[in-house]
């Protein structure tokens, strides 16, 4: 959907504003750029990092997104995600096995 607004943008401002194709191209890398700088700020995905098993890690990245949102910040003693109570309790299973 973007690359066809973008398509769509470059033919009416060459067709209509300018020819000068130099301009539109220093606007577009300028664009790249800045959303670059913008990624090197952001959080890893909270998603991602639970995935690899890096609670406390996705506990922080909820927070600064938190923070982002005007939110509550919570605790990490207060949070617990699916997969780690899931782990946790697999891990139980096997230290008390009987044997």
């Amino acid at each position: 959907m973007f690359d066809a607004q973008v398509v769509i943008f470059s033919s009416l401002y060459l067709t209509h504003v300018s020819t000068n194709w130099v301009s539109l191209h220093t606007y577009y890398v300028a664009l790249t750029l800045l959303s670059f700088l913008i990624s090197l700020c952001l959080p890893e995905s909270p998603k991602f990092l639970v995935s690899r098993k890096e609670y406390a890690k996705a506990s922080e990245a909820y927070n600064t997104i938190a923070k982002i949102n005007l939110k509550p910040v919570l605790f990490r003693d207060q949070v617990r995600f699916k997969e780690e109570r899931v782990a946790d309790k697999k891990a139980l299973k096997r230290h008390f096995r009987v044997a």
